[in-house]
């Protein structure tokens, strides 16, 4: 895949400039036309979507207002059968003991409870019933529409948990509709006795049915009812398993396909309980609607798009002879340094790029050499003044006999440590103001040893240095001062920032022609990207900062760009690895 992606790249990048631009504009082109369209498209959609949410929001309120005032009826039925003369005085002279009871006590109960369910008597209404110890009376004489006796006895269990409150019933709404169930308390005395249960049963479908006729704003329109998550109707024409799966996909209004058809679909609540619907209608006109609209839009766009990328062509071509003449020019000069091609064009009072750049390129043949020239002695310039920088510090020779002074007094007057502090310092300079170029790594571990026992005579027991160094590198040529400063960095960002102990380790790793060189230190920490920091002076150079930068560019003039220093943290050390070639000391400078 990244051969083949290589090769695409490769062909794109050695096509002409005209073939470039005109892709580049195509690309363009496509990519804004495909952008535009989506974009469009989706605001469109969007807003169509909202305005037929709002629509059928409008009209799915004034359903379920009506369809929960039905239900309210219902209830309102029940309070008034409850409490009616006959049915309480009926029931109570039931519970009245005796050896049996009269025959008329079911005809009443019956008559009753016909009465009312007559004045009430609606479609959805499937049946009525009266529940007591001693018999069912039911409106309907339909024994098919009846509850058998597993089904009665839980409708009388849940009405007896509800102690007279209305329950609504709904675990058998698929089956057998929705059953709203009361117990008949005894009015008499408030004494709130139970005489016995009323249980109405409701076909949802029919109920939604004669709800619809409310509002035919839309013809092909389905309903879904739910409680909870619980399904309690959805319309015949609908699959009923996925039905079961898009009740959680829709938040407030959605496109969703169902047998393979697809709907707009709003979400709604109803005041009974936690009951919520789904009002659905038919949107595979609209969506044929909008294809084409899309098609024709997509259509004049296209047609707009060639003409476009015809008039570019032509724009394009008027360009770029010019740079193909101007590239004409630096492939013969090239070939022939002393010739310039003739041009059939007079750029001379041209006064846009491509006039500009055919004038500056004959002022640039003619002193081209020239500027190499001179660039290539410049930075060998600046390479020499970086090698030389820390040789033209300090003048030597009076120091040398002033530290030879106070070593000889130190010692005469019993002072061992000032004594090792100017006799290492003695040794110190004389070694780094060597005029060599190179030292061996030896010479390189002598500096810093007498560096390190001056540093450690002056933090007492706060410094613990160790060093670990394979014999078999001691030969090898390293940068003159270029070790030393990196544990000078490592003393003053951790021992003089802090008062703890300071560990400071010095190991060098030697395989296959390479050595890496460590100095970890604990008690301080490096910025990420610190060479690159200083470079773009986002650090400020100062002090040790332009020293690392001398100290990376002298290894990479003396060895190549390959070779460096590294820096990053490690298990709370910060941590300087050198990386350079293993080359035996047999220079002579």
């Amino acid at each position: 895949m990244s051969f083949f992606n290589k090769n695409i790249s490769r062909k794109i990048a050695n096509q002409k400039l005209e073939t470039k631009l005109l892709l580049s504009t195509i690309g363009i082109d496509l990519l804004f036309l495909f952008f535009f369209l989506v974009a469009a498209f989706s605001i469109i959609t969007s807003r169509y979507h909202k305005l037929l949410y709002q629509s059928m929001q409008s009209s799915a309120s004034l359903v379920s207002y009506e369809f929960t005032n039905r239900l309210e009826d219902l209830v309102t039925m029940t309070n008034i059968v409850r409490s009616d003369s006959t049915v309480q005085s009926t029931l109570d002279e039931i519970y009245q003991p005796q050896e049996d009871y009269a025959v008329h006590y079911y005809s009443d109960i019956y008559s009753a409870l016909q009465k009312h369910y007559l004045e009430y008597r609606q479609p959805y209404l499937k049946m009525a019933a009266i529940s007591c110890p001693r018999f069912i009376t039911y409106t309907n004489e339909n024994i098919a529409c009846r509850p058998d006796a597993d089904l009665t006895k839980e409708l009388i269990a849940l009405a007896e948990a509800g102690e007279g409150s209305p329950v609504w019933v709904t675990s058998h709404a698929e089956d057998h509709g929705i059953f709203l169930v009361r117990e008949i308390k005894k009015i008499k005395n408030l004494r709130l006795d139970n005489l016995g249960t009323l249980i109405i049963n409701v076909n949802l479908g029919d109920l939604v049915t004669e709800m619809s006729k409310i509002s035919n704003e839309y013809k092909d329109s389905y309903w879904i009812i739910y409680e909870k998550d619980q399904l309690l109707f959805s319309s015949p024409e609908l699959d009923t398993e996925e039905v079961q799966k898009i009740n959680d996909k829709i938040k407030s209004y959605a496109v969703v396909t169902l047998n393979g058809r697809k709907y707009f679909a709003i979400r709604g609540t109803m005041d009974i309980n936690e009951w919520n619907y789904l009002h659905l209608i038919s949107y595979d006109e609209v969506a044929k609607s909008q294809q084409m609209t899309a098609f024709l839009y997509v259509l004049m766009l296209s047609c707009g798009f060639l003409c476009s990328i015809l008039m570019v062509h032509v724009i394009v071509r008027k360009i770029t002879r010019h740079f193909d003449l101007l590239l004409y020019r630096m492939q013969q000069f090239g070939e022939d340094s002393t010739v310039l091609a003739p041009v059939p064009y007079d750029y001379t009072d041209r006064t846009d790029e491509i006039g500009i750049l055919h004038r500056q390129f004959t002022h640039m043949a003619e002193r081209i050499q020239t500027l190499v020239v001179e660039n290539y002695r410049q930075q060998l310039l600046t390479k020499d003044a970086q090698l030389k920088s820390l040789e033209s510090q300090m003048n030597p020779h009076f120091l040398y006999n002033t530290l030879d002074a106070i070593n000889w007094r130190a010692k005469a007057i019993g002072e061992p440590e000032i004594s090792q502090i100017a006799d290492s310092l003695g040794h110190f300079l004389r070694m780094t103001l060597n005029k060599k170029e190179r030292f061996t790594l030896k010479q390189e571990l002598d500096i810093i040893h007498y560096y390190m026992t001056i540093q450690q005579l002056r933090f007492d027991n706060r410094l613990n240095f160790t060093e670990s160094i394979p014999d078999a590198c001691l030969d090898a040529q390293v940068p003159k001062l270029s070790i030393q400063p990196l544990l000078e960095n490592a003393v003053h960002y951790a021992l003089e920032q802090i008062t703890d102990e300071c560990i400071i380790n010095l190991t060098c790793v030697y395989s296959q022609g390479l050595m890496q060189i460590y100095v970890k230190n604990s008690g301080s920490e490096f910025p990420d990207d610190l060479l690159e920091n200083l470079r773009t002076h986002k650090i400020r150079e100062q002090g040790l900062g332009i020293a690392l930068l001398n100290i990376e560019e002298r290894i990479q003039l003396m060895f190549g760009q390959q070779y460096g220093l590294h820096f990053y943290n490690e298990n709370d050390f910060a941590v300087v690895k050198m990386e350079i070639p293993y080359v035996k000391d047999d220079y002579r400078g």
